[in-house]
C-alpha cells in the first residue's frame, strides 16, 4: 500500500493508493485532511492502511439519505415485510425523516444530526412512543447500510430512544368503587 504525506496550508493530509477502478484501470486515490500535526496524520495513515489491508474500508457514500431511504424501502422493506408494515415506514419516512435530514449525504451523517433531529420532531407534539418509533426506523434503515457496507457505522446507534413519561395510576379502593 503505498501513500504520501504532505502539508496544506497549516494543516496536514495524506493520500493513500486504494487499488484500481475496475471500469477504467486507472489507479484510484483518497484524500485524507484536516490533521493538526505530522505525527497525527502518519498514525492516521497507518491506521488507514491498516484498515485497507484488512478489507474493513468502506468508501464514503456521497449519496442523499432522501435517496437511501426511498432505495431501502424499495429493496428491503416492501418485499420483507408486511404491506402494512411497508405503509406505516414510508408514512415516517416521508413525513417526518426526509423532510429534515434528506438533504444530509450519508457519509456526512453523523449522531449530533439525528440527535438535533429527534429534539426536533419531540418539539412537534408527537408521543414519545411516535419518536422512538422513528428513530427504530431509521436506526433499521441505516443497519442495512452497514450491511451493504454502503456506510461503515451506524450514527443512530449512538442516540438513546426517548424515555416515557410514567403516569401513576389511582387505585380505588372497595369503598370508592361502591
Amino acid at each position: 500500500m503505498k501513500g504520501h504525506i504532505r502539508k496544506r496550508g497549516k494543516k496536514w493530509c495524506f493520500v493513500l493508493d486504494i487499488g484500481q477502478d475496475p471500469m477504467t484501470g486507472k489507479r484510484k486515490q483518497k484524500w485524507f485532511s484536516g490533521y493538526i500535526t505530522k505525527k497525527e496524520a502518519q498514525r492516521a495513515m497507518a491506521e488507514k492502511i491498516t484498515e485497507i489491508n484488512r478489507g474493513d474500508y468502506i468508501e464514503p457514500s456521497k449519496m442523499k439519505l432522501s435517496n437511501f431511504l426511498d432505495e431501502w424501502l424499495e429493496e428491503e422493506v416492501k418485499d420483507r415485510r408486511s404491506a402494512h408494515t411497508f405503509d406505516m415506514y414510508r408514512n415516517l419516512v416521508t413525513n417526518h425523516i426526509q423532510p429534515d435530514l434528506g438533504s444530509v449525504s450519508l457519509d456526512k451523517l453523523a449522531p449530533l444530526h439525528i440527535q438535533k433531529f429527534m429534539g426536533h420532531v419531540s418539539g412537534k407534539g408527537l408521543s414519545p412512543s411516535t419518536v422512538n418509533h422513528i428513530l427504530q426506523v431509521l436506526r433499521t434503515a441505516l443497519s442495512w447500510a452497514v450491511k451493504m457496507e454502503i456506510i461503515p457505522k451506524n450514527p443512530a446507534d449512538k442516540i438513546s430512544p426517548k424515555t416515557r413519561k410514567r403516569t401513576s395510576m389511582k387505585i380505588w379502593t372497595s369503598d370508592q368503587v361502591n
